[in-house]
């Protein structure tokens, strides 16, 4: 019994810390990405709220809270946080990939309320990841585990082929079991899916198929990219692909298609595959010990227990005092402000810019300019 829970946890270990480790490695690509570091430490966060919090109801409540010392900086850094957290959609994954069954769904509904959206397509976008991800995601892209029946399935043994004829499955059964002012946009997604992209690949698909529905477009050009990343045998070359990818003007890769492709392309691949991307020593003690505590949360049977207040991340205590333990868990700890005034045909125009470095052995760097 204990072999079988060893080898259970083991096998999640594979599957979270490849998915932490791929993730990690590929918003560091960019460093000077305003964009990228800021999805890290939304990543981080909300990986450690899932391995620290038991409670459902308080993760996000943990997760928002962290946030607190920066917003307490400046209002417009707040609304900037704010409005990053509610423009890009694949912030969740932590949630849909970290968690399982009854716990998924709670954390899910609380997601859902602490960041709500009238946005018709970001509704529906959010309801197709929430199915799409929920039963074995790390098989997207393999030919088995079909929802529905298929006529051909040696038709479809790509990678690619298989992803897009399973996210034609997911619209099919969200089409059966949603409301009826739902049905539409998934019907929509549906037929755009299978004209505009099943009967063109395997040629290459390029952006403006769906401009009316650009977060079902970027979900649909995310699966893709993951797929060719899985035809790359190399981290290298996966790099490679990925700077090759952000710098092409015609198509290059948002922060949110990144997140979304290195978190498949992680959990697909695995941990040893994707260990090389952190070379730093206490990085990857830190990165390693979330995956397992969300390896240990994920397996049911095991009863091994932690501390709910053990810090993992982003502040270590070394020396054990009182004082560093009683530290916030997300330290700021560079701050540069600088004010300039210009006069320009009799009008006052003052800018602010904030130059912060957050965490321990994750030092992420933020700039935000106002004015």
């Amino acid at each position: 019994m204990m072999s079988d829970i060893k080898m259970e946890t083991q096998e999640y270990f594979n599957q979270v810390g490849g998915v932490l480790y791929s993730t990690i490695g590929m918003l560091t690509i960019d460093s000077k990405s305003n964009e990228r570091n800021i999805s890290m430490l939304i990543w981080l966060l909300l990986s450690e709220a899932i391995a620290r919090i038991k409670k459902s109801d308080g993760v996000m409540t943990w997760f928002n809270q962290q946030l607190t010392p920066l917003f307490m900086l400046d209002p417009e850094i707040k609304d900037y946080f704010e409005d990053y957290l509610n423009q890009h959609v694949n912030f969740s994954l932590p949630i849909l990939l970290f968690s399982k069954g009854k716990k998924r769904e709670e954390l899910w509904d609380e997601f859902n309320k602490h960041y709500s959206n009238t946005q018709k397509e970001k509704i529906a976008i959010r309801k197709l990841l929430f199915v799409l991800l929920t039963e074995q995601p790390e098989n997207l892209f393999k030919n088995d585990h079909w929802r529905y029946d298929l006529p051909n399935p040696e038709d479809y043994a790509s990678p690619d082929m298989c992803a897009i004829a399973k996210l034609g499955q997911t619209l099919k059964y969200l089409k059966e079991n949603c409301s009826d002012e739902e049905v539409e946009l998934f019907e929509e997604w549906k037929d755009i899916l299978g004209n505009q992209v099943l009967k063109v690949l395997p040629n290459k698909i390029t952006p403006g198929f769906a401009k009316e529905s650009p977060l079902f477009e970027s979900l649909v050009l995310s699966l893709l990219h993951t797929s060719a990343l899985l035809t790359q045998k190399e981290i290298n070359s996966v790099k490679e692909y990925i700077k090759d990818s952000s710098s092409n003007r015609s198509d290059g890769l948002s922060v949110d298609q990144i997140v979304l492709m290195a978190a498949l392309y992680g959990l697909v691949t695995r941990y040893d595959k994707n260990s090389t991307w952190i070379d730093d020593i206490d990085q990857r003690r830190l990165l390693s010990r979330q995956a397992l505590l969300i390896s240990f949360s994920l397996n049911t049977n095991s009863k091994i227990e932690f501390p709910g207040i053990d810090p993992i991340v982003f502040y270590s205590t070394k020396s054990g005092r009182l004082a560093e333990f009683c530290n916030p868990y997300l330290e700021i700890l560079t701050r540069e402000y600088s004010e300039t005034a210009n006069y320009s045909e009799g009008i006052f125009n003052k800018s602010s810019k904030y130059q912060l470095c957050v965490g321990g052995a994750f030092q992420i760097g933020i700039n935000h300019k106002s004015g």
